[in-house]
């Protein structure tokens, strides 16, 4: 009957009650939680370089009409700069990390 009223007390906000042992948490084999190196280094081998897109604007267009109040021609012209912009320093940044070919950046 003390154990019911224990369940009834911390609904209403009540302390509970802890046993005198401290619960730790198990310590996870880093080995299991990150995979083994030799695979990740194996997979890191067989990645291929990514290749740049001739127009970045392409997905963005395929979505349709930009809802801006402004001329559609002039949004058109300045969303494609921006595009080309964020497409160039994706591929710096690839580049930089060795995920793609320097030849492609240039032609």
């Amino acid at each position: 009957m003390s154990n019911n009223n224990n369940q009834r007390r911390n609904q209403r906000g009540g302390q509970r009650r802890r046993s005198g042992k401290s619960q730790r948490r198990k310590r996870i084999d880093p080995k299991k939680f990150w995979g083994d190196m030799a695979l990740i280094d194996e997979l890191a081998e067989q990645q291929k370089l990514t290749k740049m897109s001739a127009k970045p604007e392409a997905v963005i267009q395929s979505l349709g009409r930009v809802p801006l109040s402004w001329p559609q021609e002039s949004v058109d012209d300045r969303l494609k700069v921006i595009y080309e912009r964020a497409s160039m320093l994706a591929g710096a940044l690839a580049a930089a990390n060795y995920q793609i070919d320097t030849d492609d950046l240039l032609g």
